[in-house]
């Protein structure tokens, strides 16, 4: 709370002390009133998380319109990257969007509209829902955290440690200590686009993506590490090309196309809660 009231107040002072049009987005399942959060695996768990941050915005003198509900984190990164200047989702139809913090940022984009994962259906299930063959929620092995308290467990360094030392997966993950994490963060960072795409097939079978998106803190390691994209890439096309579910069409769409790129926008749910205040503001 006290870091949101921080941001907030800083980035108002460059606002010439015009009134604030504010959008916010968190993790977690949101109240009824879309006005807190109720339950989360990253994150506090405040449910009138908005009445109370709006109330010590007004001690602070600050300006603003009421803040019209706490957004999903998730989406915010689809709606940046829809409508911020570089974002990978401009111009598309159907694109997919996976990023990685403390933990997994999904966003879908469906006949050309971002489809919120909390209103999607059981049919895509939400990442940080989903387990591996050997019941290891994947949240655990591809996000940022989850690689890093693999490795605190693996070296007994302690996770407080590794954040103060900024000891990041991409300066471990090509160590003989992670050799495990590494092949694991591969296979099931594959794994989940995969799934995704199969999912969207069952559902729709005549609909594929445009384009896959890796973004966040995933596509920085990559950035680093490109070997590790080269790696996915080569991954998720094996498993598409032996899929006993995708047509014989589909199959042709994924394997003879360039179809996952790495985001271009950093601070895409930065924008994407810009672009939502606008919206709820109309």
């Amino acid at each position: 709370m006290e870091c949101c009231e921080s941001v907030i107040t800083k980035l108002a002072k460059t606002n010439s002390g015009n009134k604030c049009l504010l959008g916010i987005g968190m993790p977690g399942i949101k109240s009824p009133d879309q006005g807190g959060i109720m339950v989360t695996n990253n994150g506090p768990r405040v449910p009138r998380f908005l009445d109370i941050l709006e109330h010590r915005l007004r001690l602070t003198g600050l300006k603003f319109d009421p803040i019209q509900k706490l957004e999903n984190d998730s989406d915010l990164c689809g709606l940046g990257e829809l409508y911020g200047k570089n974002g990978s989702f401009r111009g598309l139809k159907n694109a997919l969007y996976i990023g990685t913090g403390t933990g997994i940022a999904d966003a879908i984009l469906l006949n050309g509209k971002i489809i919120s994962f909390d209103n999607i259906g059981a049919w895509m299930p939400k990442s940080w829902q989903l387990k591996n063959e050997n019941g290891i929620p994947i949240e655990k092995i591809i996000s940022h955290k989850g690689m890093m308290m693999q490795y605190s467990k693996k070296t007994g360094i302690s996770f407080h440690r590794l954040e103060k030392d900024e000891i990041y997966p991409e300066l471990f993950i090509n160590t003989d200590d992670a050799v495990d994490i590494r092949t694991n963060f591969v296979d099931t960072v594959a794994w989940l686009i995969f799934q995704r795409v199969e999912k969207l097939f069952v559902k729709k079978p005549t609909t594929t993506f445009n384009r896959i998106i890796l973004g966040l803190r995933l596509a920085q390691l990559i950035e680093k590490i490109p070997e590790l994209f080269d790696e996915i890439k080569l991954s998720v096309k094996k498993q598409i090309r032996y899929s006993q579910v995708l047509s014989q069409t589909t199959k042709k769409h994924y394997l003879q196309k360039t179809l996952i790129f790495l985001s271009k926008l950093p601070h895409a749910p930065t924008i994407g809660a810009g672009v939502s205040a606008c919206q709820n503001a109309e």
